[in-house]
C-alpha cells in the first residue's frame, strides 16, 4: 500500500504482480486509435502478470477513518499481452462522471487526464466497500478493516465489459522502468514516508 497525500492519510491499494486473466472486445465504436488496435483485441482470454493500482482507496479529504462506507475510485493496471508487449489499462473516468448519487473519491495524484482519455465514452468507475474493524477488539485476520472492490459496468448497452482506455508502454518508458523501478516495492502506510520511498513506489505503481 502506498500512501500519496503529504501526510501519508491516503493511499493506494497495489494489488502486486499476479497472474489475472483478461479478455478484450473490440474498440467502442468512434474511439482514437493511434496506432493498433492491440493484437489480442476480440480474440481469446489470456493469461498474464498485472499489476492493479486502485486510486486512494481510503476516501482520503472526503470520508471519515474508521467508517463504513461505499464509494467509487479510480483504477490503472500494468500488465504484458500475449504479443509481448507491455500495456497500460486505465479506468480513469472524467470527476463530473460520478454516478448519480454516488460519492466518488478524488484521486489524489498530481497528472490529469489527457483530453482524448474517456472519448467518444467515459471510462468505468470501481466500487468499494469499505467495512471497519471493532476497534474494541484485538486485531486478528478475523477484525481487520478490508476493502472490496467490484468493476463497476459501464452502461446498459454493456452489460458485459467495462470500459477501459488501453496504451502501449514505449520502449523509453520500460528501460526507465526497469532502471529506477526494479521491484516490486511494497510499502507499509506509517504516518510519514521519506522522499526516496514515494518516488520509488509511484514509479512502481503508476
Amino acid at each position: 500500500m502506498c500512501g500519496d497525500p503529504p501526510d501519508g492519510a491516503g493511499g493506494h491499494q497495489g494489488l502486486g504482480w499476479s497472474a489475472v486473466q483478461r479478455q478484450f472486445p473490440g474498440a467502442v465504436p468512434g474511439s482514437i486509435i493511434q496506432a493498433g488496435p492491440a493484437s489480442f483485441a476480440s480474440g481469446s482470454a489470456f493469461t498474464t502478470q498485472a499489476h492493479i493500482n486502485i486510486h486512494n482507496i481510503t476516501g482520503y479529504t472526503v470520508l471519515p477513518a474508521g467508517v463504513a462506507a461505499t464509494f467509487y475510485t479510480k483504477v490503472g493496471s500494468s500488465f504484458t499481452g500475449p504479443d509481448g508487449k507491455s500495456f497500460q489499462l486505465r479506468y480513469l473516468p472524467d470527476d463530473f462522471a460520478c454516478p448519480v448519487g454516488g460519492t466518488c473519491v478524488p484521486n489524489l495524484e498530481p497528472s490529469a487526464n489527457a483530453a482524448n482519455l474517456n472519448q467518444p465514452a467515459e471510462t468505468a468507475w470501481a466500487k468499494v466497500t469499505y467495512t471497519p474493524r471493532d476497534p474494541s477488539q484485538p486485531w486478528s485476520t478475523s477484525n481487520a478493516d478490508h476493502w472490496v472492490v467490484d468493476g463497476e459496468l459501464t452502461t446498459i448497452s454493456d452489460p458485459v465489459y467495462e470500459r477501459a482506455t488501453l496504451f502501449q508502454l514505449s520502449l523509453q518508458l520500460l528501460l526507465r522502468r526497469e532502471l529506477l523501478a526494479p521491484g516490486p516495492y511494497i510499502l507499509i502506510l506509517p504516518d510519514k514516508h521519506s522522499r526516496a520511498e514515494v518516488e520509488r513506489c509511484e514509479l512502481f505503481v503508476a
